[in-house]
């Protein structure tokens, strides 16, 4: 019987470990599913996939296929479009990789869109 901050660790974790399955169980689309794995840690993944069934092959399509998953596009791409330097460079690849993943932008044009209308948007907001 486990009792003060050890106890209350491994029921954090094992909460984490409950939220994260629960929602690989509802098979999110690939970009919700990298943005899951990518947030829950390497623990909590190992211990996702050991669980076996749905979660485990979520987890395993994640570590196989959707973590390499990289826009082409560079900062330095983003900075000739006229992102101004800042948070704004992480921001925007990130929904470019989502778009990807999710099969909404195919091939280095349709990024080179999407990077565009995003770096508009944002520089309107300014």
């Amino acid at each position: 019987k486990m009792t003060g901050r050890p106890a209350a660790l491994l029921n954090d974790f094992a909460e984490q470990l409950r939220a994260l399955t629960g929602k690989l169980l509802h098979q999110p689309r690939a970009g919700r599913l990298t943005r899951l794995c990518e947030e829950a840690g390497a623990e909590n993944l190992a211990l996702a996939w050991a669980v076996g069934g749905r979660a485990a092959k979520a987890v395993d399509w994640y570590l196989r296929e959707l973590r390499h998953v990289r826009p082409t596009l560079t900062g330095a791409a983003l900075r000739e479009m006229g992102l101004p330097a800042g948070p704004g460079y992480t921001r925007v690849l990130a929904r470019i990789r989502t778009a990807i993943l999710d099969g909404r932008v195919r091939g280095a044009a349709e990024e080179r869109e999407m990077a565009l209308r995003l770096v508009r948007r944002r520089n309107r907001k300014r």
